[in-house]
């Protein structure tokens, strides 16, 4: 910092002490610029200052506002975390600051412990093994979380810290907490049911909430819960059928390579079996819930091969202009 001169002002102490860096290394950005001081190093002395002046300039005009250095020990307490809601393959956490804070985001640090294998120094017993860190959305304000994709009848450990951005400082890790997920009959006893949206993306999760009576996302917009709204009048109490039985039948609509008519038929062109009539009529109201969402040409379609009610919209926008410029 002392040979680029990258002090704020010019009334700025020439040099920083040793004491003031402690608890902070340098992150990619900074050791990208010692290796550039390093090879300027090379050159005579007459031409070192020259050199250092240019380093400088294209610095202030790249990277002006990029930090070089990240803090390597904790400088603010620890969270306060509570585990709670637990199901057969989530759980919610929560916690409380001991120091505010108006910056800055949340990582959560999950550990598993592995019931086939031994520890190492030979006692019998299960080992634990890191499962992941997971970035909390909603930076300094976020005060919950949930964890899915656990297995049920599993012991878990769970911490939390909090962080600045580009690591400026960061607190202490919580307090561990120990939990045990349920089996899938005494979460759905409990009423906390295995949930099914990290399976399906938003049009088809959108569909199902069409059809059946749960309750609609809390970041649907509000044109996505009046038109829901308005098919499930449409459809009024004959368009109700469980959860369960919608989502295994958006689940089968991906193996439906000819449009809605084919998932509608159970890919039978011609025969209507008398059995399947109440299956069809309930794979038709998926149908005609996809055409009021998204219109009448694309259920008939199969653009991403996932099915008619595979709907990305991103993805359509950007093919819809591809298709125009060509």
């Amino acid at each position: 910092l002392e040979l680029l001169d990258l002090r704020l002002q010019k009334g700025a102490s020439p040099g920083v002490s040793v004491d003031e860096l402690q608890g902070f290394a340098l992150n990619s950005k900074g050791r990208e610029l010692r290796k550039a001081i390093e090879r300027l190093g090379r050159s005579c002395q007459g031409e070192l200052e020259e050199k250092l002046q240019k380093l400088t300039g294209h610095w202030r005009r790249t990277q002006r506002s990029a930090a070089i250095l990240v803090a390597t020990v904790a400088t603010r307490p620890a969270p306060r975390v509570f585990v709670e809601d637990i199901g057969s393959n989530t759980a919610e956490l929560s916690w409380e600051l001991l120091e505010e804070s108006n910056e800055g985001f949340f990582e959560v640090a999950l550990f598993g412990y592995d019931r086939s294998s031994r520890l190492r120094d030979g006692h019998d017993g299960p080992s634990l093994a890191k499962l992941g860190n997971f970035r909390v959305e909603g930076g300094h304000l976020a005060r919950r979380f949930r964890l899915q994709h656990l297995e049920e009848l599993r012991w878990y450990r769970v911490k939390l810290r909090m962080l600045a951005p580009q690591r400026r400082w960061m607190s202490e890790w919580s307090n561990e907490v120990s939990f045990r997920t349920l089996s899938c009959g005494a979460a759905r006893a409990a009423g906390r049911l295995v949930g099914s949206n990290n399976f399906l993306v938003k049009s088809e999760r959108l569909l199902r909430l069409c059809v059946d009576d749960s309750q609609l996302e809390e970041n649907a917009t509000e044109i996505e819960r009046l038109k829901v709204q308005f098919v499930r009048d449409l459809f009024g109490t004959a368009g109700s059928q469980s959860s369960e039985v919608a989502t295994n039948n958006l689940l089968d609509a991906r193996y439906c390579q000819r449009g809605w008519p084919d998932f509608v038929q159970h890919g039978a062109r011609y025969s209507r079996p008398p059995q399947q009539r109440e299956e069809r009529l309930r794979r038709m109201r998926l149908a005609i819930a996809a055409e009021e969402l998204y219109g009448s040409e694309y259920p008939l379609q199969n653009a991403w091969f996932q099915g008619p009610f595979y709907y990305e919209e991103t993805g359509m926008k950007n093919m819809a202009k591809y298709f125009d410029n060509a």
